[in-house]
């Protein structure tokens, strides 16, 4: 188990290869837990090929969890390995319904050629989950290389690597491609100003990146 400490006073974050570590998510000083895990064979394949055949790909909606195989069902082509993939996909709907108690959840499934949020910023939700199929995941920044008041209009126009918010390219953390990431934004009870600092990473000219998220409702 991993654990990046920052200032003691403000979150920090934790990982592990481990799926128990998400229900370390409701600790209040943790705005950050991700499990590393080795993704099936075939549901890789399929993601490879949704990318690469897909650009223009996407779903977003609404999904209840009694319905939600149906609907992916529907919106996926059918390619080799879909049963797996659309099994992944659901065991991950499952497990964010049953950690935060919830019947209705907001899903975003889609592919991307460039990065989609390049600016680093916070969410406003309660707790975004993040996983990244076949292409590095989001880029964050720990507390204690972080400096806040950079966010936003604070950046004064100028770009990440100007604006102060860092200091050192080092100090830009990246999740591992198909990591199970949870992140807490700034809607989560008493963590206004200590939600995750994070922003999309840069995508390869002729590569994409196939990108799930899941929120509240």
């Amino acid at each position: 188990m991993n654990v990046v400490y920052s200032n003691p006073d403000m979150p920090y974050s934790i990982e592990s290869g481990h799926t128990d570590i998400l229900s370390r998510i409701y600790e209040k000083d943790i705005n950050l837990v991700c499990y590393n895990r080795e993704l099936d064979p075939d549901v890789s394949a399929y993601a490879r090929e949704l990318a690469g055949n897909k650009p223009a790909f996407a779903i977003c909606k609404i999904v209840n969890m009694n319905t939600v195989e149906s609907v992916l069902n529907e919106a996926l082509p059918d390619y080799d390995e879909k049963d797996e993939f659309v099994y992944d996909l659901f065991q991950l709907c499952d497990m964010y319904s049953l950690l935060f108690g919830l019947v209705n959840i907001g899903l975003r499934l889609t592919v991307l050629d460039r990065a989609m949020c390049p600016r680093f910023h916070t969410d406003n939700v309660p707790c975004r989950l993040l996983t990244t199929y076949n292409q590095s995941g989001s880029e964050w920044l720990s507390e204690n290389n972080l400096d806040r008041s950079k966010l936003g209009r604070g950046n004064n126009g100028k770009p990440d690597n100007e604006s102060g918010i860092y200091l050192e390219e080092d100090q830009i953390m990246r999740l591992q491609p198909n990591s199970i990431a949870l992140l807490k934004g700034e809607y989560w009870p008493d963590n206004t100003g200590r939600g995750l600092v994070h922003r999309s990473p840069v995508v390869g000219k002729g590569n994409s990146r196939l990108l799930l998220s899941l929120d509240f409702v």
